[in-house]
């Protein structure tokens, strides 16, 4: 449910996809950074490149953000303006790009984070059982993303981790019904594809 909620929230091509599709969870594909980013490797080979982090902590805070490109071990900040971050409460707030930095993305052998400045406004670390949040230039949060009630800043615990891609393939051929239902979808997805291709 909380998924579907985030999907107006994203680009076009991701609110169009075939699907959602389960890239990385500790508990499913083991502790390791090298497998989270393998696997968001692999799925960058045959789908778009952008996922979604969602994070629940040990106080039942939900929040998570979205990245516009593969997460890999990076020298320097990186991703766009697509990038953003929420936080569940009584409802959906999403954090948007705020315009005083660039420091979307960024990821190495110690963790990931989104944001930048004083503070990320989310950091997890390799183990995936540790984060940190606080204000945030990037997406221009006043507070932590996590807590029941948001703090100025802090850590928190890692109870759930899921790392989510999008599916952008093909209908299936035998089903003309349902492609032609979807033609315009994938039409836009396609166009989308190609003018990222050529910027």
């Amino acid at each position: 449910a909380r998924l579907q909620l985030l999907r107006p929230e994203l680009p076009i091509k991701c609110r169009v996809a075939s699907s959602w599709r389960l890239l990385y969870r500790p508990e499913v594909h083991g502790v390791s950074m090298g497998t989270f980013f393998r696997q968001c490797q692999v799925s960058r080979e045959a789908s778009p490149s952008e996922t979604l982090i969602l994070v629940e902590d040990t106080e039942g805070a939900v929040f998570g953000g979205f990245a516009s490109h593969t997460w890999h071990v990076a020298q320097r900040h990186f991703g766009h303006a697509d990038c953003f971050v929420f936080r569940f409460e009584e409802d959906l707030q999403v954090h948007r790009w705020a315009g005083l930095n660039s420091y979307f993305l960024f990821a190495d052998a110690s963790g990931l984070k989104l944001g930048g400045g004083r503070h990320p406004a989310l950091w997890i670390d390799r183990d995936f059982l540790r984060g940190a949040s606080g204000p945030c230039e990037t997406f221009g949060t006043a507070g932590a993303l996590h807590g029941v009630v948001p703090e100025l800043s802090g850590d928190f615990v890692v109870k759930t981790f899921e790392c989510w891609g999008f599916d952008c393939l093909d209908p299936p051929k035998e089903d003309t019904g349902w492609e032609r239902r979807q033609a315009g979808a994938w039409q836009a997805c396609r166009s989308y594809q190609h003018l990222l291709r050529g910027a």
